[in-house]
């Protein structure tokens, strides 16, 4: 069965522009969010939420090695308290922001060395 979901091509940037949430997401889309939650189970065998919180964590990624803040980035991405932030991240990767940036930093030092 065709889904108009299907016509969306660049479900990253549609999750930036809405802002990582779900329900913003499925109103942009015209669908109910129980319909994106159908979609997404079928799409990318996951619920919106989860791969949206995905998307919002490689992006945060790509934030600190620009070399924006912790504190920065947290808030640019929508969360309401960097400790919140903090916790989802190591959740989520098994470190925290800041030593994720200091391990990046030394990584691309060190590989500039040789």
């Amino acid at each position: 069965m065709s889904s108009r979901l299907d016509r969306i091509t660049d479900w990253p940037s549609l999750a930036g522009r809405t802002h990582y949430n779900a329900k913003e997401m499925a109103t942009t889309c015209s669908v109910s969010l129980r319909q994106m939650e159908r979609y997404f189970k079928t799409r990318f065998n996951r619920s919106p939420r989860a791969w949206l919180n995905t998307m919002r964590l490689n992006e945060a990624k790509q934030r600190l090695l620009r070399g924006l803040t912790v504190k920065e980035t947290a808030y640019s991405l929508g969360f309401r308290q960097a400790s919140h932030f903090c916790r989802e991240f190591k959740r989520m990767t098994g470190t925290t922001p800041s030593a994720f940036r200091r391990q990046s930093v030394s990584t691309a030092s060190n590989v500039a060395k040789r």
